[in-house]
């Protein structure tokens, strides 16, 4: 996982960040690159072989009402195997966003935009999200 950039925005005394990743998931067998944002507050990354990795936290404190949020992804490159892009969806749930590559060959990769606003106000932060998948074998 590489940290590409990183937005803020703050409303009352929440601050609310996302850092733009790269989630690489090679090997053997079936693989799988995820991303997802928690409704605790956590930012998980997932890969078959490295398993879930905590990437730090979309809002702070995470005391916060992270249901008071909404997410949106925007596909700007590949297939998802999973996850909703283009709608606005509460974070009081998970919401992730997978790539798998089930079949020997050249990586697969997607390009995402991760956006985050309080109800139905202003965007508060925005990240570039990549998932790369590669089966070797």
């Amino acid at each position: 996982m590489s940290i590409l950039l990183a937005a803020f925005g703050a409303i009352g005394g929440d601050k609310i960040q996302l850092s733009g990743v790269a989630v690489l998931s090679t090997g053997n067998g079936s693989q799988t690159a995820t991303y997802t944002l928690e409704s605790d507050g956590d930012v998980v990354t997932a890969t078959t072989d490295g398993g879930s990795v905590d990437a730090g936290d979309w809002i702070d404190p995470k005391a916060a009402a992270p249901s008071d949020y909404e997410v949106q992804a925007t596909l700007n490159a590949g297939t998802l195997t999973s996850g909703t892009t283009g709608s606005w969806l509460a974070l009081s749930s998970n919401r992730s966003w997978t790539l798998t590559r089930a079949t020997v060959g050249t990586a697969t990769q997607v390009d995402l935009t991760i956006e985050i606003r309080r109800g139905s106000g202003a965007v508060l932060a925005s990240a570039n999200v990549t998932l790369d998948a590669e089966r070797l074998a």
